[in-house]
């Protein structure tokens, strides 16, 4: 065998590497808001010239299913069975396999057990997990149990990535063993689709919505941990003090009901008005004239960044990767959790004063613009990819 011939081998398997190298198969638990949005932003902005997304699912459902249709990506939904689906690893790494993946990425908890030691088995050199959020599990022998099988996970992983510092430092105590492995990437949001806009808010009007009424807005699950009752709880204070104000509730949850009953009882009806999920985020956060979020842990909320790229001022819990986000008095206001009469107090003080609203919504646009845009983000993610 000449030299001629050598030199075209070994060209021929530099390019099927190259090629493997170029598809990456980020893994979810549902195509849901939050870190679905993350994925949704990832697959739709990487560099095609350098990389081949591929999409998996664990469940066949989320508010995100629609946007992903639209991308010129394939999307696989697994369809796992209720409880521990063993069987669902060695589905995997022969998925892997069979599509030729040089990178596994995978996002969320149910997402990282399974993917992870799948991209493992498969051989797959750069394995990857974003965790966006802390243990929401209450029972104290599931917790321990969690933290010792994601330190038994994480040993099989390359990068250890986390959205805020605060959660950098809850990552490093309790889910993984290696803290070399562990980066923090903020999340970025699109700045040219989330930006202050005109609005006309006549499509409000036939949803309870009066001309003249100050609209404060929530955008987040119907959850425990987003505590919608402490803002409830607040709603009777502000109107009190502003008879017009009206609360927009974003979102849908298994708490529901019991927040609807909450409502009623306090004869807020006409005045909390649940809007379920919307398409049309961009449109609702430019008729608001003050955003919450009043969560009792949170890491580096995407409904944040949204709200603050659209112009909008904030009240905040101060938790998590919040302080990351508002600096209080400077860009928004933090406040404890669960202090219902300072989180009304903040929100009248905002309501009050349309100067302050204004110069506090342009800080945030300039923050998002400057540290939290989507072209840093994907940047930070494709130097990863390329290690």
């Amino acid at each position: 065998m000449n030299v001629v011939s050598i030199a075209k081998i070994v060209y021929f398997f530099e390019i099927k590497l190259e090629k493997m190298s170029k598809k990456i198969l980020f893994m979810i638990d549902r195509l849901n808001e939050g870190a679905g949005r993350v994925v949704y932003d990832l697959v739709k902005n990487l560099d095609e010239n350098k990389f081949e997304p591929i999409v998996v699912s664990l469940y066949n459902e989320g508010n995100l299913i629609s946007d992903f249709d639209k991308l010129d990506v394939k999307i696989i939904y697994l369809n796992k069975k209720s409880g521990k689906d063993l069987g669902l690893i060695s589905k995997l790494k022969n998925l892997i396999l069979k599509a030729k993946i040089g990178v596994v990425h995978t996002h969320n908890v149910d997402a990282y057990e399974y993917g992870v030691l799948a991209a493992w088995l498969a051989g797959i050199k750069r394995r990857i997990h974003t965790a966006h959020g802390k243990s929401v599990k209450e029972n104290k022998l599931k917790k321990l149990r969690e933290r010792i099988f994601h330190k038994f996970i994480s040993l099989f992983l390359d990068d250890y990535i986390v959205v805020s510092k605060d959660l950098e430092r809850y990552v490093s105590r309790n889910w993984c063993l290696n803290k070399n492995k562990i980066k923090t990437i903020y999340n970025g949001i699109d700045t040219s689709k989330y930006k202050k806009i005109k609005v006309k808010k006549n499509f409000l009007y036939k949803l309870g919505v009066n001309k003249n009424d100050f609209l404060i807005g929530i955008i987040a699950g119907l959850r425990p941990v987003k505590d919608h009752v402490t803002l409830i709880k607040a709603m009777k204070i502000v109107k009190k003090e502003i008879p017009n104000s009206k609360l927009l509730v974003v979102g849908d949850g298994p708490e529901k009901e019991k927040l609807v009953n909450l409502v009623k009882k306090f004869n807020l009806k006409e005045d909390i008005l649940f809007l379920g999920n919307r398409k049309d985020i961009v449109k609702l956060l430019n008729c608001l004239d003050v955003g919450v979020l009043c969560s009792l842990s949170e890491c580096l909320s995407v409904s944040l960044l949204e709200g603050m790229a659209c112009g909008l001022p904030f009240v905040v819990t101060n938790v998590g990767g919040n302080p990351e986000l508002i600096t209080d008095g400077k860009n928004g206001f933090l406040v404890p959790v669960k202090e219902y009469k300072i989180l009304a107090n903040r929100i009248v003080k905002l309501l009050k004063d349309k100067r302050l609203r204004k110069k506090i919504g342009e800080e945030n646009r300039k923050k998002i613009m400057n540290y939290f845009n989507v072209k840093d983000m994907i940047k930070n993610y494709e130097k990863i990819y390329n290690l």
